[in-house]
């Protein structure tokens, strides 16, 4: 769901896809999705190995027709997408995140790097499960969470070693691939995966989407509740 300014966000408690209990007032501190073309997979910026995409491909999170089939071909090789960010801090942890759904491909991965950090997860897309993961470097960590309709939002934070950072994410090759520099390297077979709306952003953990189709980075202020009562009300 997508709300105008000043209007309370809610998020909803769902166990196997039925509402349970009441909803929380969802807060969130001010992030900045820096990926430029966050749901546009078909401009310059992102590069396309060994890959191909076809836009409009299925209902993505949002209830549009706007989520991307991502293709491989038949070459031995890293088939994903790849887009290069830059950083506020050249020392924080940092967030990339992105949705995946299983087409007649069922593994997708995601991966981040920042200098000689990196982390990558391989997640199997039909049951939302990693099964496997290659990183270097400390303290990183991901999460895996479910949207429905067959939609899995994957993310992963590690601390950068400098400003310049790196999304990439794409089909693997079975759940417990070789790697080729930390990305899955396989045979392709002209399968697919789905996938929407990428998110970079400096932080210990994934908060909830900004769109940023404009080109450059995009700001989602801090959320506060004022007027909200006191705390005997909640």
């Amino acid at each position: 769901t997508t709300v105008d300014s000043n209007v309370p966000r809610l998020e909803y408690p769902m166990i196997d896809g039925v509402q349970k209990g009441c909803p929380s007032l969802i807060l969130e501190p001010e992030r900045t999705n820096v990926t430029p073309y966050s749901e546009d997979f078909s401009n310059s910026g992102w590069t396309k190995a060994d890959v191909t995409i076809s836009a409009n491909a299925t209902i993505s999170p949002d209830g549009q027709l706007n989520a991307y089939k991502i293709t491989d071909n038949t070459n031995n090789a890293r088939h994903r997408l790849v887009d290069a960010v830059t950083l506020s801090s050249s020392s924080a942890k940092f967030t990339s995140s992105v949705f995946l759904k299983q087409g007649t491909h069922r593994y997708g991965f995601l991966h981040t790097s920042s200098g000689a950090n990196a982390y990558t997860i391989v997640v199997d897309l039909q049951t939302g499960i990693k099964t496997a993961e290659t990183e270097s470097g400390t303290d990183n960590d991901f999460e895996i969470r479910y949207f429905g309709n067959g939609w899995y939002r994957l993310s992963v934070t590690i601390v950068a070693t400098n400003t310049a950072a790196f999304i990439q994410f794409g089909t693997a090759g079975s759940a417990t691939p070789t790697y080729n520099n930390f990305i899955p390297s396989y045979a392709g077979s002209s399968e697919h995966i789905f996938a929407f709306g990428s998110q970079v952003e400096v932080g210990s953990y994934p908060t909830s989407y900004i769109k940023s189709n404009s080109g450059s980075a995009t700001t989602r202020i801090a959320e506060t509740a004022n007027g909200s009562g006191s705390a005997a009300t909640f």
